[in-house]
């Protein structure tokens, strides 16, 4: 089925057009514009080589209206997180 007709799916929600999205957060208010940050997938819908994106709202009247910008910040490598040990 595909996730654009499936009736489960949230209509008016931060979601990415394709593959995997988590820890939705620092929106801010710049230049006429509301921006909003999250965790990004590209290379599919699981937790995983993570980047950091950006959608822009493409209107200050219009709050369901969101479009997609470029990755913002993305890793050369997998990152592994380590124990921090003292």
């Amino acid at each position: 089925m595909k996730l654009a007709a499936d009736p489960r799916r949230p209509q008016f929600h931060l979601l990415p057009a394709a593959n995997w999205m988590n820890d939705p957060n620092g929106p801010i208010y710049y230049r006429g514009r509301y921006h909003m940050f999250f965790q990004y997938n590209p290379n599919g819908a699981f937790w995983g080589t993570m980047h950091w994106a950006t959608i822009a709202m493409a209107s200050s009247a219009a709050v369901q209206s969101w479009m997609a910008t470029d990755l913002r910040l993305f890793t050369r490598e997998f990152f592994r997180p380590r124990p921090v040990r003292r």
